[in-house]
């Protein structure tokens, strides 16, 4: 049985493109996986059958099967995929060494103007002239359109993460890996309150300049950093 792996998994309408910034800081000869949850990748029918409970069984089958090959498993998420690797953490905590988040949606905070912004200019097909729509676009895991109808199917699965988001707070209180989690401060989606319901068995960094997508480079270079200093340091943060 090999040693440990690295599972990644992105977040809803998301796709693995948002850790693109993580992939130089990859340790060398450790497998590593990037999981595409189903329905995206795919038209938005396809997307709107599917849902959080779904999404659950799935990535609890491939922790099943990778830690059928592997000692232990390190999970790094995005947003909905935060929950996911806390779920895979709840459900095997032996095996999890760690999990590395970026922003968790633990508490939701839409804020109104740039969500807005980003519809409008999706619905009339405009480049986005700002960086951080130009970053949601790169790492959307489904096609867009300027057709509004086309979007319908997607309330349901939305609604799903939504429904489930309270769920998931009451059980991590019994989270008993570590983790290292990044909020983002000006995150169009998840509110900074999130802090609150994290557990006490691992460390927040707040990105007071970064958003959902979009991590101002200063700050996507704290992450990358800290990154890089877990995998020097044996897949271990002395601190938390």
């Amino acid at each position: 049985m090999k040693e440990i792996c690295f599972l990644f998994i992105h977040g809803i309408a998301g796709s693995p493109r948002v850790f693109d910034f993580l992939k130089t800081s990859l340790p060398s000869g450790v497998d590593v996986f990037f999981h595409v949850l189903s329905g995206h990748g795919e038209d938005s029918r396809s997307f709107g059958r599917k849902g959080y409970p779904l999404w659950r069984k799935e990535v609890l089958r491939r922790a099943d099967i990778l830690l059928s090959e592997y000692r232990r498993i390190v999970l790094v998420g995005h947003s909905m995929g935060c929950l996911l690797s806390m779920e895979i953490a709840l459900s095997c905590p032996d095996r999890v060494s760690y999990l590395f988040l970026l922003c968790p949606p633990l508490k939701i905070g839409v804020r109104p103007v740039p969500m807005l912004s980003s519809m409008a200019r999706v619905l009339f097909a405009r480049p986005p002239r700002d960086e951080a729509m130009a970053a949601s676009w790169r790492c959307s895991g489904l096609p867009l359109s300027r057709n509004p109808f086309s979007y319908i199917p997607w309330a349901r699965p939305f609604c799903s993460l939504l429904w489930n988001i309270p769920k998931v707070r009451k059980r991590i209180g019994n989270l008993s890996v570590p983790y290292l989690a990044f909020l983002a401060g000006k995150d169009e989606l998840v509110s900074i309150k999130a802090i609150r319901h994290l557990p006490p068995v691992g460390k927040t960094v707040l990105l007071p300049e970064s958003g959902h997508y979009l991590f101002s480079p200063e700050e996507e270079k704290t992450i990358r950093m800290a990154f890089s200093d877990f995998v020097s340091n044996g897949y271990h943060f002395p601190a938390c």
